[in-house]
Order: C-alpha cells, then sequence, then structure tokens
C-alpha cells in the first residue's frame, strides 16, 4: 500500500491553516495542494476569526481537481450571533456556519481570551452564548437558521454547552436545518458524552470525531473512546476529520491518515471508515 493510499477519495471537513490568529504550520494553499497530492477528493477549511469562504474561490483557480470550501465561525471578529456575517459568508459559498469556538462561554470560563501571542490586552468578556440570561435564544439566531436552511449549508455546534447543543439541534430542525454537525464531540472543551451523542444522532445531527484529543499535550484521549463512540452511535451518523493544522501536531493529511489507521487498528470497518470520511462528508457538503 503506497503510504497515502488510505486518504484516496476521502474529505476532511476541519483543517486550519494560515493566514489566522494562530500560528499554523501551512497556509490554505499549502494544506489544498498536499491534499490534492495524496488523492483526497475535498477539504473544508475553518478560521475562528475570519470568514474565508472569499478566499477559496481564488485558491481554486490556483488549484484544480480538488473540492474546496470555507466557513464561518460566529466568534467576536465576525460580531459573534450575527446573521449578517452568516449572510455574507454562505453567499461567498460557505458550507460551513459555526456557533462560537474560541469566543464561547464554555471556552472562556475554562482558559479565558484566547490569544495568549497578542501584545495587545483585550477586554474581558464573558464569552458567547446562544441563550440569554433569563434563558430565551439569543437575537438573530432563528435568521441564522433561516438562511443556513436555503443555503442547505452545515450547521455546526462549535463549543456550546449540552443544553445550548440540545435546543440548537432540535430548533434549527424545526427551522429546516438539514446538515447539523456535533463539532469534534470528544475534546475535552465540549466533552459530548456518548449519550448525548446517541441522543443528538437520533435528533438528525451528525456527529463529528477528530483526531487532535488524541495528539492534543493537554488532553491525550485514549483513541479507543472514540471507537466506543462510533459503534454506539453508528458509522451512518459519524464523520471523522482531522481538526489539524496546530504547529505541535502532524500536517493535516498527515494526521488524518494516522487517524483512519488508528481506527482500523482498533476493530473500526473499512466500509465504515468510508462512510466517516467519503460518504457521510460529501452528502453533508452536497457532492453526491
Amino acid at each position: 500500500m503506497k503510504p497515502y493510499e488510505l486518504l484516496e477519495g476521502t474529505i476532511d471537513l476541519h483543517i486550519h491553516a494560515a493566514p489566522d490568529l494562530f500560528p499554523r504550520p501551512l497556509d490554505e494553499i499549502d494544506v489544498v495542494r498536499q491534499a490534492k497530492e495524496v488523492g483526497m477528493r475535498g477539504v473544508l477549511l475553518k478560521s475562528h476569526f475570519t470568514t474565508n469562504a472569499d478566499r477559496v474561490y481564488s485558491i481554486r483557480k490556483q488549484i484544480d481537481n480538488i473540492e474546496v470550501f470555507g466557513s464561518v465561525v460566529l466568534n467576536y471578529a465576525v460580531g459573534g450571533i450575527n446573521p449578517e456575517a452568516v449572510f455574507a459568508g454562505l453567499n461567498f459559498g460557505a458550507k460551513r456556519v459555526e456557533m462560537p469556538t474560541v469566543d464561547s462561554k464554555t471556552q472562556i470560563k475554562m482558559f479565558g481570551r484566547t490569544y495568549p501571542w497578542s501584545k495587545l490586552k483585550l477586554p474581558e468578556a464573558e464569552g458567547i452564548s446562544i441563550f440569554e440570561p433569563n434563558g430565551s435564544p439569543v437575537q438573530g439566531l432563528g435568521k441564522i437558521f433561516e438562511y443556513v436552511a436555503a443555503h442547505d449549508a452545515i450547521l455546526a455546534t462549535g463549543h456550546l454547552t449540552a443544553p445550548e447543543r440540545e435546543y440548537l439541534v432540535s430548533e434549527a430542525k424545526k427551522a429546516g436545518v438539514r446538515k447539523i454537525l456535533v463539532t469534534h464531540a470528544d475534546l475535552d472543551i465540549v466533552s459530548v458524552s456518548v449519550e448525548e451523542q446517541k441522543k443528538l444522532a437520533d435528533m438528525g445531527a451528525y456527529i463529528e470525531h477528530s483526531f487532535t484529543p488524541c495528539m492534543h499535550l493537554r488532553q491525550r484521549l485514549d483513541p479507543r473512546k472514540i471507537v466506543e463512540a462510533i459503534k454506539a452511535v453508528g458509522a451512518d451518523r459519524c464523520i471523522m476529520s482531522s481538526d489539524m493544522g496546530q504547529p505541535v501536531n502532524p500536517i493535516p493529511v498527515e494526521g488524518f491518515r494516522m487517524f483512519i489507521t488508528t481506527m482500523l487498528h482498533l476493530g473500526i470497518a473499512q466500509k465504515e471508515i468510508d462512510l466517516m470520511t467519503k460518504t457521510n462528508p460529501a452528502k453533508l457538503l452536497n457532492l453526491d
């Protein structure tokens, strides 16, 4: 077997690259070129701080024969839960609209504002929630559901809490959103239990498993935990992504290869891998 034969025809829906405020070992063009070289079908690029879907236009002009998509993540840099940012991102071609991540209330409560490399002292903030203090949904959330549904795009849960995730999946489905993704369910910041994964999958969401928690210096998740979750939920409701692009981790194509190899070694069948890395991501991107 060739070193990257396992990646042929796969799609990675979660890759970080430069330009970014976090240090990244590769830029977006590097990532796409490497993915094409190993025979991947496509990649989706994610930035915590800006809509990157407009940059995809230029990437596609430089690199052909691979599907490339961008996203918009609703952190403070784009105005938080901001329908205008979603409207613009989707019309630039974004395929993934994600709830707050580094600026979520969960993240800031755990780690504070995540800009340790900045010389500027950022103002304190309690973080973004989809709930008002009285428990009602924040203004604009319904309009975001409407826009995502109209574009048949992916709505991802980001770093929301368990009550927020359940509300988001339930209400988004009612609003006509067809593609909902529970973001890196195994990451300690979100810690989606297997029972919650099963519940959200039964409600119509897909569960995203990424390899970063297994590589993370802080978490070091045993990959057998991911195997247990996949078997409990079912591969037909899961996707695998790398979530790579950090200096301490392998480059995305290598991280994705390691993830697939590890899952195969731990008993996930090739047909299940194909569902989670080819079939389901293609469905979420409307490629099939």
